[in-house]
């Protein structure tokens, strides 16, 4: 997820690893959280606004990072959600494409199935509801 943005934002880490324990407070809310309808797809995901210390800019206009769950929602069950995708939101002005949640979900699926989900420094963690 951070390989790519890694190479031109030295801090994208760090800045990461601050909005996890907020949306870890409040996935629904903290961070601008915001829950795309769903069309087509069945998954369920969100968007959060990121800052970011290389740009100097506020979270609004910085980076967005999407977060999944793998299973629907059953009161009293605990879920957990994913960080999949993250972007700068000036290299993109169009939403994510259900398509695009989908292969990372299912990249996501593969990697766990498999036993290679890469822990990253500060947020490795899933976020959990």
């Amino acid at each position: 997820m951070l390989r790519r943005l890694r190479k031109k934002y030295r801090h994208i880490e760090s800045d990461l690893g601050s909005v996890v324990p907020e949306i870890e407070a409040d996935y629904t809310y903290n961070c601008n959280a915001a829950r795309p309808p769903k069309r087509k797809g069945t998954i369920e995901y969100w968007k959060y606004d990121v800052g970011s210390a290389d740009l100097q800019r506020s979270p609004r206009n910085s980076f967005r990072v999407a977060g999944a769950f793998l299973e629907p929602e059953e009161e009293g069950k605990e879920r957990t959600l994913y960080l999949i995708l993250m972007w700068f939101k000036g290299d993109r002005q169009d939403d994510l494409t259900e398509d695009e949640v989908a292969d990372a979900v299912a990249k996501l699926r593969e990697a766990i199935a498999q036993g290679e989900l890469i822990d990253e420094p500060n947020f490795s963690d899933p976020i959990s509801n």
